[in-house]
């Protein structure tokens, strides 16, 4: 009698790449970072196995993660989804939301702009902030009209709110196609999001049906 073995099985046994990459997830994904790790020197990673020397690590900027974000609140039955929304969370303080769900339940999105130059696990440890020293749910640094930086701060953000910050969506490149089997792309990142998202929007309010 023949046996036959999965397809994935046998896919993941003739490229053991292609199984690596599918193991990448939001809980696991640091452990893919290649090249130094601060100012000082120390280098993780196989560095020596790159095809190319310039290896260069970018962040999912504002406008990477709003289309996203639009298409994870409609998948889970959020409606009237609207990018770049002031929101008023009290008398004196607005934030500006990525993406909001107008219709009720009213739930939206903050994107925390900025990052460390090198990234580190520790970035997404409970209580850890690039801004705020752990204290708040949300900061982020603006600029006023007298040429000054100032914080906004949010001690204890409402339910409806969900907060994201950009120094947790790093990618690697270089200008070799080939080292991309060593290295967290952008689209392994713009996945680690979308579970991120996926995971948010299971502890916030639910779209009613209409």
């Amino acid at each position: 009698m023949k046996k036959f073995l999965p397809l994935v099985f046998l896919l993941a046994f003739a490229f053991p790449g292609l199984a690596q990459r599918a193991e990448i997830n939001n809980h696991n994904y640091y452990s893919y970072y290649v090249g130094p790790t601060s100012m000082k020197g120390g280098v993780v990673g196989p560095v020596n196995k790159l095809k190319s020397r310039k290896l260069g690590t970018g962040w999912l900027r504002w406008n990477d993660i709003t289309p996203i974000l639009v298409e994870e609140m409609t998948k889970a039955g959020y409606d009237q989804v609207y990018t770049n929304q002031l929101f008023r969370i009290d008398s004196a303080q607005y934030v500006l939301l990525a993406a909001l769900a107008m219709r009720a339940p009213v739930v939206g999105f903050l994107y925390a702009e900025g990052h460390a130059a090198f990234p580190t696990a520790s970035d997404r440890q409970p209580g850890h902030q690039l801004m705020g020293d752990g204290k708040y749910d949300y900061v982020q640094l603006v600029s006023t009209s007298a040429n000054k930086t100032e914080f906004i701060k949010i001690r204890h953000l409402p339910a409806n709110l969900l907060a994201l910050e950009e120094n947790w969506y790093w990618y690697q490149y270089t200008d070799n196609p080939s080292d991309n089997r060593y290295l967290l792309t952008k689209e392994d990142i713009i996945r680690v999001l979308r579970e991120d998202i996926q995971e948010k929007l299971a502890t916030a309010p639910k779209p009613v049906k209409q």
